[in-house]
């Protein structure tokens, strides 16, 4: 097999693309900024895109699909006869005529009122999270207690029935008559006459940070930073969080046996039967703490602290003891046939024969150039190894070889397609590599992926900013 980059670009320009055109879904809960144009549309910075609300009510999302440079935005910047938008990327974007012009990057910087305004006394807030002026008023939002108003040179608390939901403060914006406030985890909400109204973006997920996917049951799963999970079903999106399953962090999943099984970033593994979530099911292990799952349809296998132990639905099988594997974690594993794949932090790749139990560790001795190994696949006969920062590494006979033209060095996710390629996500690019080692990038918009997932509709991409549907 040789390696060949035979395209690079946007979805649809290279051979091996997947047909149609991607969505892209972001949550807009999280607020950075905001602020009122001349014209009276609210402008709202999130990281998950660039929110318009115009004067009439009416909303308008911008992401990277519509030519922005990033979909984490941090400020908002009123001009003469123009808005700008900063990035926390290297680069800015200028809205003006109804079109969006991409710029330099530009320096976020704090723009308060110029009045003097320290925290009020004997307050339970510690600082100001943000600050608005509002017609003659000033307003604060003070971490963890909520509204204060500046008038006759003191501070006096808002009593304005701030919902529980809208107090993790992030962002603040008046014209004078309405109150708008963006929020950590919650969207947006307003304060008029009327009181208060919530605002969240139609079909959106809860979050966008996607650590894994996985098919479950017609619907798909997304395991998210500090989230929870978010599901998709019939094209609509939910959210499941404590006290339904063990943490917010979730982070890997297998099927097995007809349920899913969700493992925690505290070690402990969940499992969905279909109707019914059972938290903590292997706190029985000898080793409490679950650093991997995989399954082969057989059997769920599942990580400890040196070694793995093996379910099939009925009986443990503990391999715990081999010398190769003390002291460390395992982060990986791959059930074959005759044997276990095994990748771990810090010792490479270890090769577990079923029949005789023993271990032949592989490392930069024989070509592995990096001993922390991410993931593991086998695709058109060939093993694959994507490493932490030393990029994809291919088997050939006792040895390893390194991948070529694979854009960044850590490799996140590796999912095998039954034509025999494979797909590659790192933190800069997803690829395909076909059977004959030709390369293809499939979307330039695609960065920082994490988590892969092929199904009917087409291939999810899970990324730190964004979930993307490839559809076929």
């Amino acid at each position: 097999m040789s390696w060949r980059l035979i395209a690079i670009g946007l979805l649809g320009c290279g051979a091996g693309a997947v047909a149609g055109e991607p969505v892209l879904f972001t949550s807009t809960r999280y607020a950075m900024d905001m602020s009122f144009a001349d014209d009276g549309a609210l402008w709202v910075a999130t990281r998950g895109g660039v929110l318009k609300r115009d004067a009439n009510g009416s909303w308008t999302k911008f992401t990277v699909v519509d030519g922005l440079p990033s979909n984490e935005s941090a400020q908002i910047r009123i001009l003469d006869d123009s808005v700008q938008v900063v990035f926390y990327a290297r680069a800015s974007a200028v809205w003006s005529n109804g079109k969006w012009t991409i710029g330099p990057s530009v320096p976020c910087k704090t723009v308060l009122p110029d009045r003097p305004a320290p925290p009020p006394p004997n307050v339970a807030g510690t600082h100001i999270v943000t600050r608005c002026r509002g017609g003659t008023r000033e307003i604060a939002a003070l971490f963890g207690d909520g509204l204060y108003e500046y008038a006759k040179g003191k501070w006096a608390r808002m009593e304005v029935g701030l919902p529980e939901k809208a107090r993790d403060i992030t962002a603040l914006a008046s014209d004078g008559r309405e109150l708008w406030i963006g929020t950590r985890r919650d969207g947006l909400w307003r304060y008029d006459d009327k009181g208060w109204t919530h605002f969240v973006q139609p079909d959106e997920p809860y979050s966008h940070n996607i650590q894994c996917i996985a098919s479950y049951r017609g619907s798909v799963y997304f395991s998210t930073l500090e989230d929870g999970l978010i599901v998709r079903t019939a094209g609509k999106w939910s959210h499941l969080s404590v006290p339904v399953i063990s943490s917010d962090a979730p982070r890997q999943m297998v099927e097995f046996d007809g349920s899913l099984y969700v493992r925690q970033t505290d070690g402990k593994v969940d499992r969905l039967d279909g109707d019914r979530w059972t938290l903590d099911v292997f706190g029985d292990l000898p080793r409490k703490q679950v650093y991997a799952l995989a399954s082969d349809g057989r059997r769920i296998y599942v990580g400890q602290w040196g070694g793995w132990s093996e379910f099939d639905g009925k009986t443990w099988t503990h391999h715990l003891k081999h010398s190769e594997l003390q002291g460390i974690e395992i982060t990986a594993i791959l059930p074959e046939a005759n044997t276990i794949w095994i990748g771990t932090q810090g010792r490479g790749l270890a090769e577990v024969d079923r029949s005789g139990g023993t271990i032949r560790m592989h490392d930069e001795r024989n070509g592995l150039g990096d001993d922390w190994v991410r993931c593991i696949a086998r695709a058109g006969g060939t093993l694959y190894a994507g490493t932490f920062v030393g990029g994809l590494f291919a088997k050939k006979g006792s040895g390893w070889v390194h991948v070529p033209n694979i854009e960044g060095p850590e490799i996140t996710d590796l999912k095998a397609e039954p034509s025999g390629s494979l797909l590659v996500a790192t933190r800069a690019a997803v690829y395909r590599i076909a059977p004959d080692g030709a390369i293809t990038k499939l979307d330039a918009r695609v960065t920082e992926a994490q988590a892969l997932c092929a199904r009917e509709e087409g291939l999810w991409i899970g990324t730190r900013t964004g979930a993307w549907l490839m559809p076929k």
